[in-house]
């Protein structure tokens, strides 16, 4: 006979659920990445002080996981992984690596474009919580770029060829006649109230970084 009861939820549960809210709060992306909550149009801070905020809840978490014994093979699993997953993620914050991370596949500079691409656009409702994020990408811009500057004042900077490739990738991103501006402003303006429009993040020309012009060979 076999036993249905369901599991009961244990402290360790707990704890992993908490985090899963905590980094969604953080890091909105990550929700409409792994489908939980409500789409947002909320954009992470990816300032100095926003790295910092993930980091020590991050610290917080391993500091509750270490006090709590695992229930079952369950929780022995979940702790395990929980625990990897954060000491990693603190051994990268402690090696600043947040400060030089910019590349042309996976960094900020790629993810605060690419997460539009699961954003739901079926309604209305969808493309405005579409444009409320257009709107708030230039916070997460800027916070990003305040990192960056942060690691050149610390002598800790990305390959200026990565540099280089990335400047290319942003201005095609923001250029309203390419691929995804044109095809999102199209596809957003057939309800002209939202005005999408109004929300592209230019990237001019000739943007200079502390080295000079970005996107130039020398």
């Amino acid at each position: 006979m076999t036993n249905d009861a369901p599991r009961p939820t244990t402290p360790i549960d707990t704890i992993a659920e908490e985090w899963v809210t905590t980094l969604i709060d953080l890091v909105p992306e990550v929700g409409i990445y792994i489908g939980v909550g409500e789409p947002t149009g909320r954009v992470s801070d990816t300032s100095p002080a926003g790295h910092e905020a993930l980091a020590a809840a991050g610290r917080a978490v391993i500091a509750k996981l270490e006090k709590v014994e695992p229930a079952d093979d369950v929780d022995r699993v979940t702790k395990t992984d929980l625990l990897a997953d954060l000491n990693l993620a603190r051994e990268v914050h402690e090696a600043n690596l947040h400060l030089r991370d910019l590349n042309v596949i996976a960094s900020p500079a790629q993810e605060l474009r690419e997460v539009f691409d699961l954003m739901p656009t079926a309604t209305a409702d969808d493309w405005g919580i579409v444009a409320e994020r257009l709107g708030n990408i230039r916070g997460g811009v800027d916070g990003y770029i305040e990192t960056l500057r942060a690691g050149i004042a610390a002598g800790v900077v990305p390959a200026r060829r990565q540099v280089v490739e990335v400047a290319i990738q942003a201005r095609k991103h923001a250029d309203p006649l390419g691929f995804f501006f044109a095809g999102l402003g199209l596809a957003g303006l057939r309800s002209p109230s939202l005005r999408l429009d109004h929300c592209v993040v230019r990237v001019p020309r000739g943007t200079h970084t502390r080295g000079g012009p970005i996107g130039r060979g020398r």
